[in-house]
C-alpha cells in the first residue's frame, strides 16, 4: 500500500500542474483549539492523526476527494485554497441523528470517510446511504486508501 505522505506528494505535484494552491499546516495552536472546539460541539475528540495531517498541509480537495480543512474561524491567516472545514460539516452531516456518532473528516462523490470514536474505528460510509463499506485499521490506512482513489 502507498503510504499518504507519498500519495500526497503525488497529488500536489498534480495541483501545480493545474495551479491550484496547496494549505500549509496549521499551526500547534490552531489544531488545540480545533480540538477543543470539537470536543465541545460534538463530544468528542478529534483523531491526532487526523490533526497531524493538518499540521502538514490543511485539508485538500482533488479529483473529487476532499480531507476536511480546518474551520476558517481557528485560523490566523485566510487559507490559499477554501476547502470545507471539519467542525461545519459535521454540523451539516449531524443534522441526520443516526450520523451524530460519528466524526466525519473527508468525503468523495461515493463514500464519506469517518471516525467512530465510541469504537475508536476509522470507516468509510457509503454516501447516502450511511451504510458502512470498509473499515480501517487507523486514520492513516484510511488517508492512504483514499488517496490511492484520488490518484488512480
Amino acid at each position: 500500500m502507498i503510504g499518504w505522505q507519498q500519495a500526497v506528494e503525488e497529488v500536489f505535484k498534480m495541483q501545480k500542474m493545474f495551479g491550484d494552491m496547496i494549505n500549509p499546516g496549521i499551526s500547534m495552536a490552531e489544531a488545540a483549539c480545533l480540538k477543543n472546539l470539537c470536543k465541545d460541539k460534538f463530544g468528542f475528540s478529534l483523531p491526532e492523526e487526523y490533526c497531524e495531517v493538518l499540521r502538514c498541509f490543511n485539508g485538500i480537495e482533488f479529483n473529487g476527494y476532499v480531507l476536511y480543512s480546518a474551520d476558517a474561524d481557528v485560523l490566523r491567516e485566510e487559507p490559499q485554497q477554501t476547502i470545507a472545514g471539519v467542525l461545519e460539516m459535521n454540523d451539516t452531516w449531524h443534522e441526520n441523528g443516526e450520523f451524530k456518532k460519528y466524526l466525519f473528516l473527508g468525503e468523495s462523490s461515493l463514500s464519506w470517510y469517518v471516525y467512530e470514536p465510541e469504537r475508536n474505528a476509522f470507516l468509510e460510509l457509503d454516501l447516502p446511504s450511511g451504510e458502512v463499506e470498509k473499515e480501517y485499521m487507523n486514520f492513516d490506512e484510511m488517508f492512504s486508501e483514499m488517496l490511492k482513489e484520488c490518484i488512480s
